[in-house]
């Protein structure tokens, strides 16, 4: 499985796992998927403290939003927005975000 890695700025507070995890659950949502602590566990190898901990900070930034188990993606503020590199003349805000390929 192909991971697509989010590129971020230096100024964001984001450290590597709560990257990886917001990767995880970015690429899930563009593909009509769902994210889980469980599937997250799958695809990066990281313990549920781990996943918990990265969970708890992106949604301290209001980056995802969580469902009965279920964990979104929320598209990241005008302030947030300055975090991430971004690709111009795409339609989908997830799809904007630029990544590399892991």
């Amino acid at each position: 499985m192909k991971l697509f890695f989010i590129t971020n700025k230096s100024i964001s507070p984001l450290a590597f796992k709560e990257r990886l995890i917001w990767s995880v659950i970015l690429y899930r949502n563009r593909h009509k998927k769902t994210a889980t602590r469980y599937r997250i566990r799958k695809i990066t190898g990281m313990d549920y403290r781990t996943i918990n901990e990265g969970l708890a900070v992106l949604a301290g930034h209001g980056l995802t939003t969580e469902r009965k188990g279920k964990i979104i993606a929320n598209e990241p503020d005008d302030e947030q927005k300055q975090w991430f590199a971004w690709k111009k003349n795409v339609k989908s805000w997830s799809a904007k975000l630029a990544y590399f390929v892991l």
